[in-house]
């Protein structure tokens, strides 16, 4: 891998920057500038702006030069990473954790923005807790923001109740609305994502099982923004078919670091709902049955899970449904047919 040489204006090396938000680029230039402002109009002072380019074509990165200008206290606190070819979102949020200099870590999306209190709150919590990880609230958008808290009510908010919340995946296994301590990933033997999609969702595993202590700030702190055009809500049969076998990698990945850490049955839940979910970025072109027998033969010891229930799972009618109608090869005639609510899968199962 190579870079280009960086744009900054000054060098950093000086700087002991309590917190990094490092942000994941790729032609980004819709939503960027949007981004930029609540980036540089943060409350903390001692940050550091890494932009980590993925040769971008849209010229995202001269809008973040050009916002810049109307902050230039910000200049010397920020850094840019050209990537001399397209490398994907894997590699680029890798290159976010690794080439950051702050104490703490955020990693986010481009095309998102966050409150301006965000990194502070965060950060003063975590010396507060001499925590590992720090997760917050967050908004979600499709288009309208809806509130999300990151673990519910009924969930302890001490460090084992978090943690088991995201390895159990009983809250959502993304990263941006976190903090991270950047020692998780210097000082342990972290593992990486290969492909480009469920990045997060290895990336979240890995650190809340390294994170020796984790808290809460009750307050949504992110905005994400949901777009039914993005690389990971296509349905054509190849993307589909590119989406499985991303998901699948990064998802075995997973697996085999909680089965070498001996805590795989210990997180049972997550590692169903993982293996359901790999296996149904299909269910878009389940239409024939060679995906079928795809579907059939991925993680093929979640079907009785799914089918008769477990501890974690109450199996509906749904499910036995959904999941017989594809092992007895009826699934594209059912799909056809009865595309009422009352068959689709629960949220666990569709995913």
């Amino acid at each position: 891998m190579g870079f280009a040489k960086p744009l900054s204006v000054r060098s950093l090396d000086h700087m002991n920057p309590k917190v990094t938000i490092a942000v994941a680029v790729y032609n980004g230039a819709e939503h960027i500038e949007r981004l930029a402002r609540t980036l540089f109009e943060q409350t903390l002072e001692e940050m550091e702006f890494l932009f980590v380019d993925d040769k971008s074509t849209d010229g995202g990165m001269t809008i973040v030069q050009q916002v810049l200008e109307e902050y230039p206290s910000r200049k010397p606190q920020v850094r840019y990473v050209f990537h001399e070819r397209n490398l994907g979102i894997s590699a680029t949020k890798r290159d976010c954790f690794l080439l950051s200099r702050g104490e703490y870590v955020i990693v986010v999306d481009d095309d998102d923005f966050l409150d301006r209190r965000m990194a502070e709150l965060l950060y003063d919590k975590a010396v507060e807790e001499e925590a590992d990880m720090v997760v917050s609230d967050f908004y979600y958008y499709t288009p309208k923001p809806r509130y999300v808290s990151f673990v519910d009510q009924d969930t302890p908010k001490d460090t084992e109740g978090i943690r088991d919340a995201i390895l159990n995946r009983y809250t959502w296994p993304v990263i941006w609305c976190r903090l991270f301590k950047r020692s998780l990933f210097e000082e342990n033997d972290f593992v990486w994502p290969v492909k480009n999609l469920g990045e997060d969702v290895l990336i979240s595993a890995v650190s809340a099982y390294y994170a020796q202590k984790i808290a809460y700030v009750q307050e949504p702190l992110y905005h994400y923004f949901f777009y039914g055009d993005s690389w990971s809500n296509r349905a054509s049969r190849e993307h589909c078919l590119a989406q499985f076998e991303s998901y699948k990698a990064n998802v075995e990945i997973m697996l085999d670091f909680l089965a070498e850490k001996h805590v795989l049955h210990q997180y049972d839940r997550g590692v169903f709902v993982s293996k359901m979910r790999t296996k149904n970025k299909l269910l878009p072109i389940l239409t024939d049955r060679e995906t079928a027998r795809l579907w059939i033969h991925t993680f093929p010891e979640a079907h009785r899970e799914a089918f008769l229930g477990t501890s974690y799972l109450a199996s509906t009618y749904r499910e036995r449904l959904w999941v017989a109608a594809i092992v007895m090869g009826f699934f594209p005639f059912v799909r056809r047919r009865l595309q009422g609510r009352r068959l689709v899968p629960n949220r666990l199962v569709r995913a």
